[in-house]
């Protein structure tokens, strides 16, 4: 019994010295590790609290340039959907005084060719002034014996409507300030995803110190600088509200 109890208590010092030994090792790189950490730390928050505090700064004035670009864009939408409104009102304004030159003119040709004079002169006095000149430039041309005139006078150059011209002006100008509103849009979009590049910025930024492994928060704030780097350019080569 006591040779049994010999055996038993060289054998637990054994098992002893071997664990100890592992975790010695353990405790040793991972302490290794967190002084490395250590060392670099206070430079490393010194560096992520500089990248927060310009990313935060560029990202509100990127969401500041982004809400006035879309208010802009929304107005020049709106401005031109009026201007097109105009120009629909215009256009069928002149759809109706072609309407009442046209119905005028044939009265007037039936009136001539059934020889009432009177009754022709009677139109032809209550010609409007824009379809006017077009018909006296059609009558110098002798319709009723020259194959080569025009077959009605509305085909003749001089015969344009201003209601015609105002409509054509204001869906030009309705197309250029869509184009406009697009070119806002745009603008503000840029602007949002600049926003979002920061926004992850400050994300990176703020888990980077969390990460204990240094590898692993040196690829975040490397990130971090590739972005803020990258989402200050965009800011910076934007055009300003």
């Amino acid at each position: 019994m006591g040779h049994g109890g010999g055996a038993h208590h060289l054998d637990v010092p054994h098992r002893g010295r071997s664990g100890h030994g592992a975790n010695t090792g353990s405790d040793g790189s991972e302490s290794a590790e967190l002084n490395r950490w250590a060392k670099w730390e206070p430079a490393v928050d010194a560096v992520l609290v500089a990248f927060l505090a310009v990313a935060s700064l560029v990202a509100a004035w990127s969401v500041y340039q982004a809400h006035h670009w879309s208010g802009d864009q929304s107005s020049k939408y709106g401005h031109a959907s009026a201007l097109k409104v105009d120009a629909s009102n215009q256009s069928s304004l002149a759809s109706q005084l072609t309407t009442i030159d046209v119905t005028t003119f044939i009265s007037y040709m039936n009136a001539y060719a059934e020889g009432n004079t009177r009754l022709a002169d009677f139109y032809a006095a209550r010609f409007r002034p824009d379809f006017k000149p077009a018909f006296d430039a059609w009558m110098a041309l002798n319709p009723l014996t020259n194959a080569d005139a025009p077959p009605s006078p509305f085909s003749r150059p001089e015969y344009r409507l201003p209601q015609t011209q105002r409509a054509e002006e204001l869906n030009a100008e309705a197309d250029a300030m869509l184009a406009e509103g697009e070119e806002s849009k745009k603008h503000s979009e840029d602007y949002v995803f600049s926003t979002v590049l920061l926004a992850t910025v400050l994300f990176f930024s703020g888990i980077a110190p969390r990460i204990r492994w240094m590898p692993a928060a040196l690829v975040l704030i490397a990130l971090s600088a590739v972005l803020l780097a990258v989402g200050i350019y965009d800011v910076a080569t934007l055009p300003t509200h």
